[in-house]
C-alpha cells in the first residue's frame, strides 16, 4: 500500500506527459474547413474573372464575392487577432497546472488585468471570476496557436492569407501558355516555401510536433508544384535534370500522399 501511494504521489508530482498536456489542442475540423473554403472560393471567383467568356455581370458578381468573403475574412481576422488578442490581451496562454489541470490552454484574462472593455464587463457582472466568454466565442481563431509573439498569435491570419494567395494564383491562369504556366508554378512554389519557412522559424502552433508536420505538408506541396516544370518543358529537362512526364507524375503522387499523411 505504501508503495502504491508513493507511485501515485510521484505521478501527481510528475504531471501529465507530453501527449496528455497537449491533447485538448488538436487542430479542429473547423480550421481546415475555413482554410479550404477561402482557397476554393478564391480560386473559383478568380477563374471567373479571367475567363473571357464570362459576362460583365458575372465578373462583377465574382469580384463582389471575392472581396466580400475571402479578402475581407483575412483582413478582419488579422485586425481582430492583433487588436483583441495581442494588443488588448483579452486572452492569454496559461501553463499553470493548478489552473488548467496540467494542460496548456488559452483562458480569459481576469478583468483587473485586461483591457478597459473587460473591466466594464466586470462592472456589469459579466466577468465574474475572470470569465468573459471571449475564448469560448472566438477561440477558433487562436486556440491552436502559441502566444509567445505577435507572429504566432496571427497564425490563423497567415494561413488564411496564404490560402487566399494560392487560390488566386491557381484561378488566375485560365488557358496558360508556356510563359504563364511557368509564372504560375514559380508563384505557387514561393507561397508554399514561404509557409514552410514560417512553420520552421516562427513555430506558430501550440502543439510542438504540429509545426513539423505542417512544415512537411508545405514542403511536399512545394515539391509537387515544382514537378510541373518538367511537365511544361517539352524536352523534359530542367536545371540539367531530365525527367519523363510519367516519372514526374508518379513522383508527384508520392509527395501528395506524404502531404496527406502529414496532415494532423
Amino acid at each position: 500500500d505504501g508503495g502504491d501511494k508513493r507511485d501515485e504521489m510521484h505521478q501527481q508530482h510528475k504531471g501529465p506527459n507530453l501527449l496528455e498536456r497537449y491533447s485538448h489542442s488538436a487542430p479542429r475540423i473547423e480550421l481546415y474547413v475555413a482554410l479550404n473554403g477561402v482557397q476554393g472560393l478564391a480560386t473559383t471567383t478568380m477563374a471567373v474573372l479571367v475567363n473571357e467568356a464570362s459576362s460583365t455581370f458575372v465578373k462583377v458578381g465574382a469580384a463582389v464575392v471575392l472581396l466580400a468573403w475571402p479578402v475581407c475574412c483575412c483582413v478582419y481576422v488579422g485586425v481582430f487577432l492583433y487588436t483583441r488578442v495581442h494588443k488588448e490581451r483579452r486572452a492569454h496562454l496559461v501553463t499553470s497546472e493548478k489552473r488548467t489541470g496540467g494542460f496548456v490552454r488559452w483562458l480569459d484574462i481576469p478583468p483587473h488585468r485586461s483591457h478597459r472593455h473587460s473591466i466594464a464587463l466586470h462592472a456589469k457582472g459579466a466577468g465574474q471570476g475572470g470569465y468573459s466568454g471571449f475564448v469560448d466565442r472566438y477561440g477558433l481563431l487562436f486556440e491552436d496557436f502559441a502566444g509567445g509573439n505577435v507572429a504566432q498569435k496571427l497564425g490563423m491570419c497567415v494561413f488564411l492569407t496564404q490560402r487566399l494567395a494560392v487560390g488566386l494564383a491557381v484561378g488566375s491562369v485560365h488557358s496558360p501558355d508556356l510563359g504563364a504556366g511557368r509564372t504560375q508554378v514559380y508563384v505557387l512554389m514561393g507561397l508554399f516555401l514561404s509557409l514552410a519557412l514560417y512553420c520552421a522559424i516562427v513555430r506558430p502552433f501550440l502543439i510542438p510536433v504540429a509545426n513539423f508536420f505542417e512544415g512537411c505538408v508545405a514542403v511536399s506541396q512545394f515539391l509537387c508544384v515544382a514537378l510541373n516544370l518538367w511537365l511544361l518543358e517539352k524536352s523534359g529537362t530542367v536545371l540539367g535534370l531530365h525527367m519523363t512526364p510519367s516519372t514526374a507524375l508518379s513522383t508527384m503522387q508520392i509527395f501528395m500522399i506524404v502531404a496527406i499523411g502529414c496532415m494532423p
